[in-house]
């Protein structure tokens, strides 16, 4: 801003009286006398005056990258995050941005990486569909710009930005939606794992100094800017978000082994200190169920009829334990009986060649009006 400038600034009528230092500021200076060096002077002062009183605070910074964050703009998101990092760092081992902007930023390459995959014929199942190795490319570099700041967060001297479940997440899902398949979801399914480890670790140190004597000490400085209160502990999103990127490549079996996984985790965590284990929110729901039969649907075939229906049989079984403790977490609906029967309506279009039982043919198209009878009855 030029001299002019400030002047205009400081003399404006419609600030308010909270601004009436602004007013004051303006006034002494347009009356600065005759000695140019005097003026001068106090148009410095002044300056830097104004600059500080409209510094951006944390909060600021933050907003931003998070605007950024939700349009997957993830190079100006961390363009912010640079220019927040440099504005309170203080000597070349600080970092003056906070745990709530790096998952902003994070989360920023995280979407940059889906946006472009969010059709499931962009995934390079096949050397046919690599043609467009660019793209590929840069989404397989927004997951790696993920990681790096996870990476930052983790290397971070003074453990002020130590990195809680929704940093593991985004980079999570950065991997299991880019278009570097199958190799994102090998380095995400590596980075579940570290995340689950990560949770055990933080829930016996937390269970050892007592149930209620801390509550995750390690938080950033600065309003807003501290971990997520659950520290580590995982939850259905980033298992669902893993299914979900499983059943888009064609990988029913794996998206019903995390499926499994989480079944296995949340049943552990149950029978540990009365249901308050490390696992205790990764609890599949309904939409978990029905990612894994739309897995299985999708991909057809001799096996997807029977492994439809087992995982009905699962739900509702999971579903009857719910109802008599009063809860309604997982439960089928409409979509899960539509797909249900839409695997086995695949399975029926299957020929028995070998002779072996199977749910395939008139045998799966059986089992579908089995499964509409019981409904209607």
């Amino acid at each position: 801003l030029s001299r002019k400038d400030l002047i205009s600034l400081f003399n404006n009528k419609n600030l308010n009286d909270d601004n009436g230092r602004i007013k004051s500021c303006g006034n002494g200076l347009s009356n600065g006398g005759a000695n140019p060096a005097v003026r001068d002077a106090k148009s410095r002062n002044h300056f830097l005056e104004l600059k500080t009183m409209f510094r951006p605070n944390e909060m600021g910074y933050a907003t931003v990258i998070d605007s950024y964050s939700r349009n997957g703009d993830g190079t100006n998101a961390e363009r912010i995050l640079q220019l927040m990092k440099g504005q309170y760092g203080v000597g070349s081992n600080n970092n003056g941005a906070n745990v709530v902007a790096y998952n902003a930023a994070i989360t920023a390459w995280a979407r940059s990486t889906s946006r472009a995959s969010s059709n499931p014929k962009d995934f390079p199942t096949s050397p046919a569909s690599m043609n467009n190795l660019s793209v590929t490319s840069k989404s397989k570099s927004a997951a790696l710009s993920a990681e790096r700041l996870l990476q930052e967060m983790r290397n971070e001297p003074t453990g002020r930005l130590q990195p809680d479940v929704i940093s593991y997440s985004a980079v999570i899902s950065a991997y299991a939606t880019c278009l570097d398949q199958p190799h994102g979801l090998e380095k995400a399914n590596d980075l579940l794992h570290e995340l689950e480890d990560l949770a055990v670790r933080e829930h016996l140190e937390s269970s050892s100094r007592g149930r209620d004597a801390r509550r995750y000490e390690t938080r950033s400085i600065g309003v807003g800017g501290g971990r997520h209160p659950y520290g580590f502990r995982p939850n259905p999103v980033v298992y669902n978000t893993m299914i979900q990127s499983y059943a888009n490549i064609g990988d029913a079996s794996s998206a019903e082994a995390i499926l499994d996984r989480m079944i296995s985790l949340y049943s552990s965590s149950l029978q540990e200190n009365l249901g308050s284990g490390a696992f205790r929110s990764v609890r599949p729901n309904t939409r978990t169920f029905n990612m894994v039969l739309n897995a299985w649907s999708k991909k057809g075939g001799a096996e997807c009829g029977g492994r439809a229906l087992s995982i009905w049989k699962r739900l509702n079984i999971i579903a009857l334990e719910e109802e008599r403790n009063g809860e309604t977490y997982s439960r089928p609906d409409v979509i899960t009986f539509n797909t249900v029967l839409a695997a086995l309506a695949k399975s029926a279009d299957v020929e028995n060649r070998d002779g072996k039982e199977k749910i395939v043919g008139e045998a799966a198209a059986q089992k579908a009006v089995e499964l509409l009878d019981s409904i209607e009855n």
